[in-house]
């Protein structure tokens, strides 16, 4: 079985508005999962979650690449590069859910748990605070 993981703690970036978007497109993810589980692709929940986790997730990006431009971070062409790796993903799930193309649920899930995994656990690691243990 596929899972999004839940928000914990020890992703908490040190940037409440990145955290709090984190929290938005995991909730999100695993929402648009279960709405294509329900009623498919053709479902109106399925179209409007995608549709906000695209939102979302551009707000998510635009905040992480507005903080690394302005720390003059090193891993910003990269980071942008994920970012736009993942934009193009969603935007073919949703031209694909618009015209009616069948979406494979595990594609779907593939797009958004590398996202999970990849992107918020490794590389927004360059967000996370140095904790005392």
């Amino acid at each position: 079985m596929i899972r999004i993981p839940e928000w914990n703690i020890n992703l908490r970036t040190g940037n409440s508005n990145i955290d709090y978007l984190h929290q938005v497109l995991l909730v999100l993810a695993r929402k648009t999962i279960q709405a294509y589980d329900v009623a498919g692709l053709s479902s109106q929940d399925f179209h409007e979650s995608l549709n906000r986790l695209a939102a979302t997730a551009d707000e998510l990006f635009s905040t992480e690449e507005a903080v690394l431009a302005a720390g003059k971070d090193p891993t910003l062409p990269w980071h942008r590069a994920e970012h736009q790796h993942f934009r193009e993903q969603i935007t073919e799930l949703l031209v694909s859910a618009s015209i009616g193309r069948t979406i494979d649920r595990e594609g779907l899930c593939r797009v958004l748990i590398d996202w999970a995994t990849t992107h918020l656990i490794e590389t927004d690691e360059t967000f996370r605070t140095p904790r005392i243990i």
